[in-house]
C-alpha cells in the first residue's frame, strides 16, 4: 500500500523517512482496529514531530478520521471532559 510522504519543516531526511514509516504503520493499526499498537505509533510520532505541531496536525486528523468514536486510544491517555 502505498502512503504519500507528507511535507514537513526543517528535519533531516532521515528524521523525516522516519517519521513518513511510522505514520504510515499508526494508519494501518488504525484501519486494522490496532488502537493499543496506534498508541505507541502515536506516542513515537509525538516525539520524533518534536516542537513541529503542523507535523502532527495530518497524525491527528488521520486519527480522527480512522478511528470510530469510542474506541479510541486508551482511558489511561486520553484525558476526559469532567
Amino acid at each position: 500500500m502505498a502512503v504519500p510522504r507528507i511535507q514537513r519543516g526543517k528535519h533531516d531526511d532521515c528524521n523525516a523517512t522516519l517519521f513518513d514509516d511510522v505514520f504510515a504503520a499508526f494508519r494501518l493499526a488504525c484501519a486494522q482496529q490496532q488502537y493499543s499498537v496506534a498508541e505507541h505509533l502515536l506516542a513515537a510520532l509525538e516525539q520524533l514531530a518534536g516542537d513541529n505541531h503542523r507535523m502532527l496536525d495530518e497524525v491527528y486528523l488521520s486519527f480522527a478520521s480512522t478511528c470510530p468514536a469510542g474506541n479510541a486510544l486508551s482511558d489511561s491517555t486520553v484525558p476526559r471532559a469532567r
